[in-house]
């Protein structure tokens, strides 16, 4: 568990996008966060909200947005997240029908921006615009 941060010396903040798509995804959502939150020190985090699915096909999405602090490295990270995403159901084959149980992305790691398409997406920018004020650095100068 990263909730200890007695020690400041290599810690990075880090952007955390969650979704869900399934009948259970507001449910899902908010225990994804729960998980986060005893791996890693959330800082803040969104309320819990819904957007369509980009294509239009598939069901409407419950997402959030956190801001956390952790002594894990980016791959670590990447590393806990599917494992996550893996022991909650997701699956290949369940994503390409439509069907997403959870989905964390790392959106950000020690204010490198990793995924910047997300940056401009609904069921990123929602939650980020009501958490933003608490992130200790202007990410918005990386937008493309």
């Amino acid at each position: 568990m990263c909730n200890n941060l007695n020690n400041s010396a290599n810690i990075a903040t880090i952007i955390l996008s969650v979704g869900s798509n399934t009948k259970s995804s507001r449910w899902r959502v908010k225990n994804a966060l729960k998980w986060l939150n005893g791996r890693f020190y959330i800082k803040s985090a969104s309320i819990v909200y819904s957007t369509p699915e980009i294509s239009g096909r598939f069901a409407e999405y419950s997402n959030a947005v956190a801001i956390a602090y952790t002594h894990m490295s980016q791959p670590e990270i990447i590393k806990a997240l599917k494992s996550y995403e893996c022991h909650n159901g997701r699956t290949k084959s369940s994503k390409a029908s439509g069907r997403v149980t959870i989905d964390i992305d790392l959106i950000a790691y020690d204010y490198s921006i990793l995924r910047p398409k997300e940056l401009n997406r609904n069921y990123f920018t929602i939650g980020w615009n009501q958490i933003k004020h608490t992130y200790p650095h202007n990410y918005m100068k990386y937008r493309t």
